[in-house]
């Protein structure tokens, strides 16, 4: 198998994120750390002072060995931060949305609102593949790529908020490449390691929960494909953003739309690379936020911070922005799109900067010095998750 096809697959299935703990906080600024009290950190009115969240992760490696630390750091409307200590998930994450926030760890998760109600799991899980939420049914949900199994083709965990709050799992007995959500169901894109075959499915959240099959879908070469992005969901149809490696100097990304009545797929080429060089730099930053649908189009951000966007009538492609400043170390840098904008978190020359560009003004409308995020950086720490707090 090819060394890039290997880096896309591994980065892909471990994409998305583990548990976190988020009871007490300490207070920091540039000079001075201090602890927080428990019931002072907690539930909305915290929420209420933040803006910004950040997750610090390391290689599930050095987690599974207990080499590294990781921290959720939160930065509040007058800019100064506070961190909390975690075992954290490689490419993990925080999930906030309904005024409340999940956070994930290695062992277990965490869930706040008024109070922080915290689940610990007798196995943990070290390798984060997709989290998110559900808004009819007002739940939250990590994907987490487990591994091989004796009993199942393959292992994937969910871990989910049930109605009471606490978390819960089940077992996926495929290989995930994608994840995404849409009302009660999470959508997932399974792939036959044997055969290479993918498959649109979903699953509610819930004990014992199945798959249930949405379409069998037969892509032209499909052991060249790795799916790079979110599964996007509109009223017409699924939007799958893939890449298609064929060797170190010719890659395409390519776009496949699936009917939602016929179950047509339609197959477009958003970019094409011909170099090793673009190759080399062109998996994104976060396959869990990678892509995003707004205002009629598609929006992609590649690795080498540039921006497509797909119209979802017309099937016109155009390149719509190309950030200014970009940090030299991806695992520095972390980008989500977020109602019209994308929010982009990265380190350039020792110091961490915080940008907004607008989706359709297709310019940068914010740019701000962050600090003390460079002292987490260490020991092959990276920002694997930013996340918009409102």
């Amino acid at each position: 198998m090819k060394m890039k096809k290997i880096a896309a697959i591994i980065v892909g299935s471990i994409l998305f994120l583990s548990v976190a703990v988020f009871i007490m906080l300490k207070l920091m600024n540039p000079t001075i750390g201090k602890e927080a009290n428990e019931k002072e950190y907690e539930g909305q009115q915290f929420l209420k002072e933040q803006k910004l969240g950040f997750y610090i992760s390391n290689e599930a490696k050095s987690l599974e060995e207990d080499k590294t630390k990781g921290y959720v750091l939160f930065l509040d409307k007058n800019n100064d931060i506070t961190e909390r200590e975690i075992q954290p998930v490689e490419y993990g994450g925080i999930t906030f949305a309904n005024n409340r926030m999940m956070v994930e760890e290695s062992n277990q998760m965490t869930l706040t609102e008024y109070i922080t109600k915290k689940t610990t799991f007798e196995k943990p899980d070290y390798r984060g593949m997709h989290n998110g939420y559900l808004p009819k049914t007002e739940q939250y949900y990590s994907l987490y790529n487990s591994g091989l199994s004796e009993k199942h083709d393959y292992k994937m965990t969910v871990r989910y908020a049930g109605e009471d709050g606490q978390f819960k799992k089940f077992i996926i007995p495929k290989f995930v490449s994608a994840a995404g959500e849409e009302g009660d169901q999470v959508i997932v894109l399974t792939q036959d390691l044997i055969s290479g075959a993918f498959q649109l499915q979903q699953t509610p959240l819930e004990e014992k929960a199945k798959l249930q099959k949405i379409t069998d879908l037969n892509l032209k070469s499909p052991m060249d494909l790795d799916a790079i992005a979110p599964i996007l969901v509109t009223k017409k149809a699924y939007y799958l953003v893939m890449s298609r490696y064929v060797s170190e100097s010719y890659e395409d990304i390519m776009v496949y739309e699936v009917n939602r009545k016929t179950k047509d797929v339609k197959a477009t080429i958003l970019a094409k690379y011909r170099s090793e060089k673009e190759t080399t730099s062109s998996l994104p930053l976060s396959f869990n936020d990678s892509a995003t649908t707004y205002k009629g189009g598609l929006y992609y951000l590649n690795g080498m911070g540039q921006v497509y966007r797909y119209d979802l009538q017309t099937k016109q492609i155009e390149k719509v922005l190309k950030l200014k400043d970009q940090a030299k170390d991806a695992n520095h840098m972390q980008a989500v799109f977020y109602e019209g904008k994308l929010h982009i978190v990265y380190v350039k020359n020792g110091n961490t900067y915080y940008d907004q560009y607008h989706l359709k003004k297709k310019k940068r409308v914010q740019h701000q010095e962050i600090k003390n995020i460079e002292r987490y950086l260490k020991n092959g720490a990276m920002i694997s998750d930013l996340t918009i707090i409102k």
